[in-house]
């Protein structure tokens, strides 16, 4: 039993140290421009924002 403890013990610890690098790289990145900030709502969603602003822009013309 103890061996399952040691290990579960280093796996809270291993993820406890990836959420801290995550947040310090999220909080390094610095927004380019403040016209394409996506309001904070998930990932998925933000992706899914910026996909339809560049497909409306590629029909728009922006790209030709």
């Amino acid at each position: 039993m103890r061996p399952l403890k040691r290990e579960l013990q280093f796996c809270r610890e291993a993820e406890a140290r990836l959420l801290e690098l995550i947040e310090a790289q999220e909080a390094k990145r610095q927004p380019r421009s403040t016209h394409h900030q996506l309001p904070p709502q998930g990932r998925a969603f933000d992706l899914n924002v910026l996909g339809e602003r560049v497909r409306d822009q590629y029909f728009e013309g922006a790209y030709a």
